[in-house]
């Protein structure tokens, strides 16, 4: 199932906040209008990306510049044009591949963590045993139960996490894991909530690219952070 009305609405906000950045400091971060951008051209939202693409060419060079530690020589003055354009479509296609019949299944292996090899069963009490209290390991036997279907139960799992930042990244896996499972009425309900909690454009992009079966990132579920 594919809803790209929702997916748009998301890159919407995303765009409408990185406007909204430059207009207001004339900065904003760079990968939420590149990844903003690249989704929108995979999904067809041509205006969209065309948005992102003009935020990027008015930011100034000292923007692209900041923070970088580097041994190459370069100008600070000087815009590095690469950065202004979107990626092709084509290296669009293939940083977002579409999901395929059996990558839940294949997703849950034992090179994950050993925690995650009981999961495969649906052993997750064994599974939290392993991992122990830290979020940072435990949530990733919650993101087993919803790539294994147990929303419901990848739920109440979430409810013992603490850190912020985890919570947001296992409610956004259990929404697209929802709606991939067919269940928009439960998948818009766990959004409601991620928006309650405050929705960022990082959340939103990836947001996007799920409900329109798009595999987010390429470890996903488990996080890059």
């Amino acid at each position: 199932m594919r809803n790209l009305d929702l997916s748009r609405r998301l890159l919407e906000f995303t765009a409408r906040r990185v406007a909204e950045s430059l207009a207001k400091t004339g900065h904003f971060v760079i990968l939420h209008a590149e990844v903003g951008g690249a989704a929108a051209l995979l999904l067809g939202f041509e205006d969209l990306a065309n948005t992102f693409e003009k935020c990027l060419k008015k930011l100034e060079p000292e923007s692209f510049w900041r923070g970088v530690l580097t041994n190459i020589p370069y100008n600070p003055l000087v815009r590095p044009e690469n950065l202004t354009r979107l990626p092709k479509l084509a290296e669009i296609e293939k940083r977002y591949p579409a999901f395929y019949k059996c990558y839940n299944k294949e997703v849950l292996r034992p090179g994950v963590g050993e925690y995650i090899v009981p999961c495969i069963n649906r052993d997750y009490e064994t599974g939290f045993k392993i991992a122990g209290d830290d979020d940072y390991i435990s949530h990733e036997v919650i993101l087993a139960q919803a790539m294994n279907g147990d929303l419901q139960l990848a739920e109440e799992s979430a409810k013992k996490l603490v850190r912020g930042k985890i919570i947001d990244h296992v409610l956004m896996v259990i929404s697209i894991e929802y709606y991939r499972n067919n269940d928009q009425k439960n998948a818009l309900r766990v959004l409601k909530t991620i928006q309650q909690r405050g929705l960022n454009e990082s959340i939103a992009v990836d947001l996007a690219l799920g409900y329109a079966n798009r595999i987010p990132w390429y470890s996903y579920p488990f996080g890059d952070y």
